[in-house]
């Protein structure tokens, strides 16, 4: 039976949809089969608890794009965005690359980043938050 995963880390995956027990979606088995789909959708709440490794891209597969969209304003003063690997936090997305304070606003990387890669997102809300969220969408595709 599909659910919401909005109580899981603050982190709700919208494509693919999650199936399985409980808020264990994110857990690694789901984050690999994720990583085979051309799209993977995240909604990522000014609440979630960071860094998050969201996705496992295989080695079949390489990222093609990232794109992040503001759909609600952060409040929180210094409000930052990273996306990278747990290695190179940033490799995706470096702090300056988004402004968090505006809604609406959607933000765009292509890449030909081969895997195998984890996607982690690591959040910093600001100070005093008390809402903002964004929406990552990373699309995939085989390795030629």
């Amino acid at each position: 039976m599909p659910y919401s995963l909005s109580d899981y880390k603050g982190v709700q995956i919208v494509t693919p949809e999650p199936v399985g027990d409980g808020g264990q979606a994110l857990n690694e088995n789901f984050r690999r089969l994720a990583g085979l789909w051309p799209l993977f959708t995240a909604r990522v709440l000014w609440s979630a608890a960071m860094p998050a490794d969201v996705l496992i891209v295989p080695d079949s597969r390489q990222i093609k794009g990232i794109s992040v969209e503001v759909e609600e304003a952060f409040d929180g003063a210094g409000a930052a965005l990273q996306i990278g690997t747990p290695l190179v936090p940033d490799a995706f997305f470096a702090v300056g690359d988004s402004n968090l304070s505006q809604a609406s606003i959607e933000y765009e990387k292509t890449f030909n980043a081969p895997g195998p890669v984890t996607v982690r997102v690591s959040l910093n809300p600001g100070v005093m938050p008390s809402q903002g969220g964004i929406l990552l969408a990373v699309t995939t595709a085989p390795v030629p």
